[in-house]
């Protein structure tokens, strides 16, 4: 009796298992991804790139997360480098920044639900080489016998960072900065340079220079003249009379 008690106990535990695991199973089967289809990657620069992604289908449960992930190695995930693009289905484009020029690179658009993240195709696409910055010179004012006024606007880095800025001056019609120059700091935009040790009364070029890893590049050249020294008042002197 005690036998067939025991036998009993090892069929129903026998048989629990057996259901716990197909349940298991059958779970794991039910596992309802979004499916997501990658967008073609365009307008891509030094730095930047355009892609995005549509999503087919949410799987059943809302996309709480979706965008791009990108990597210098093939497949990347989520892991990777990635914009988050709000959630939900449809289609939806995504900026890719801080690349570095000249490289290749890989890039998928992903979808998250509370079943996982599944991902579109793998796009490659190569950045553009870097190149000189742009830079422009402005007017010349507020000049004097020895002093002036000048700057310089940068309006594209050349896909490197500007490290050095400001103006180059000389008699000659192209200065460059083995000539007289400032420095104004680095970046892209506006600067003012303050141009000291003129002489009076004298014609000089100037221009704005900026510099990347790439080189040295230069504005147009500027033309003004310093002003002269004021002429003492002469003075005479009359002979005494006698009266």
């Amino acid at each position: 009796m005690k036998n067939l008690r025991f036998l009993l106990l090892v069929l129903i535990s026998t048989s629990f298992l057996l259901t716990c695991k197909k349940d298991d199973k059958s779970n794991s089967s039910d596992l309802k991804l979004p499916e997501i289809i990658t967008i073609d990657v365009s307008n891509i620069t030094q730095n930047t790139a355009i892609c995005g992604g549509s999503i087919v289908s949410d799987g059943g449960y809302s996309v709480t997360s979706r965008g791009v992930c990108w990597s210098v190695s093939p497949n990347p995930t989520t892991s990777h480098s990635k914009t988050i693009d709000g959630a939900g289905g449809g289609s939806f484009v995504s900026t890719i920044t801080g690349l570095i020029p000249d490289t290749t690179y890989f890039v998928r658009a992903y979808a998250t639900n509370k079943d996982g993240t599944s991902y579109g195709v793998s796009f490659n696409f190569r950045t553009l080489k870097s190149v000189l910055p742009v830079v422009s010179t402005l007017n010349v004012t507020e000049i004097e016998q020895t002093t002036a006024i000048c700057g310089g606007e940068i309006t594209f880095d050349g896909g490197l960072e500007v490290t050095a800025r400001g103006v180059c001056w000389g008699t000659t019609g192209n200065p460059t900065i083995s000539s007289d120059t400032t420095l104004n700091g680095s970046g892209i935009g506006y600067f003012n340079s303050l141009l000291t040790g003129l002489i009076p009364n004298t014609t000089y070029a100037v221009r704005a220079y900026a510099i990347n890893a790439d080189g040295v590049s230069y504005g147009q050249s500027v033309m003004f003249k310093t002003k002269n020294v004021p002429s003492l008042p002469i003075v005479q002197t009359l002979s005494v009379e006698m009266v």
